[in-house]
């Protein structure tokens, strides 16, 4: 072997095993959206708060450094991001751009990384999207849902004269998503209504006589068998999966929004839902009927899951339920 030839394989060995190196300092570029001063304000925001976090995942970093360019909500989502996930970025060059929202709040999407999975297969690119307050302060951190399923339900809520509400839908679901991702419990059950019907099924016999929303619904010709839980036997099952798993990833697909058309804050959430951890894995179809009658806080009061559709390809929806007033 020459000289130059073993340069040469050196380097690319080094490159490979180095990669996060060759990121650390990824330059984030705000192209459109927001006024001139915004973007330059925001794009300097998340290229240090990037920079920070590939510091700490070579282990030479702090994020408290960057703390002030948060709320203390937005500081905490990133924080427990990190913790659990490590993840880092994975491009030297981001130009995405600057989305507003009808509450004067905006977001950044688009900001693509890479999650440590741990034994946990899959895929392990994720994109971030950073939500800010009006005075440009960071107040959120998630994993943001796939750019086509994004666009078609903005597309949906500007057809239908529902704007407002499907931007505070597609903010919970990307919250709701994160908070399984990094293992958030607290949150996951603050989303849930105390009385909440949260049901599992499998396709195998008449279903049982429940009482409440289950009684009078219109699923009693259905052929399912119902494991019912209250709030506090589902979030106990779910904190021993937590513990037992060092990722969860979940990913939604084959989203449908649905709106009582007798109560204009009730909504139905239809979507496939694909979960993979290191001890288990599934997909199957979940429903959500959520209150936004607080539109600030959201509260979910039913949720169905189902491994596969019913025999006449349909799932269950918000048209099974019988809201009474």
């Amino acid at each position: 072997m020459t000289r130059n030839t073993f340069i040469f394989a050196v380097t690319c060995l080094l490159s490979i095993f180095s990669n996060v190196h060759a990121y650390i300092n990824s330059v984030v570029k705000i192209t459109n959206g927001g006024t001139p001063i915004q973007r330059e304000i925001v794009a300097d925001r998340i290229t240090r708060v990037l920079q920070e976090v590939n510091r700490v995942s070579e282990k030479i970093g702090d994020l408290e450094t960057v703390h002030s360019e948060f709320t203390e909500q937005g500081f905490k989502a990133l924080t427990q991001l990190v913790e659990q996930n490590h993840f880092y970025t994975t491009r030297k060059i981001y130009e995405t751009v600057i989305v507003g929202h009808t509450t004067g709040s905006f977001e950044v999407r688009n900001i693509a990384v890479h999650v440590e999975m741990g034994e946990t297969k899959g895929n392990a690119n994720q994109e971030l999207v950073f939500r800010f307050a009006p005075n440009a302060i960071i107040s959120d951190v998630n994993y943001a849902m796939e750019v086509h399923h994004y666009q078609n339900l903005i597309k949906q809520g500007e057809e239908l004269k529902d704007f407002v509400f499907r931007e505070k839908i597609l903010y919970f679901l990307e919250m709701f998503r994160t908070a399984y991702n990094k293992k958030d419990a607290d949150f996951i059950e603050k989303t849930f209504s105390d009385s909440a019907l949260i049901i599992v099924g499998t396709v195998l016999q008449q279903a049982p006589n429940y009482p409440d929303m289950l009684a009078t619904s219109y699923l009693s010709d259905q052929k399912i068998s119902f494991l019912r839980l209250s709030k506090t036997q589902y979030m106990d099952r779910l904190r021993k999966i937590f513990s037992r798993n060092s990722f969860i990833k979940v990913s939604f697909d084959q989203i449908e929004i649905e709106l009582d058309p007798r109560h204009k804050e009730i909504y139905g959430i239809r979507l496939k839902q694909r979960w993979n951890s290191s001890t288990y894995s599934d997909e199957g179809y979940l429903f959500l009927m959520m209150d936004f009658i607080n539109i600030d806080k959201p509260l979910i009061h039913v949720r169905a899951w189902q491994p596969e559709k019913f025999e006449d390809g349909s799932t269950v929806s918000l048209y099974d339920f019988c809201i009474i007033d």
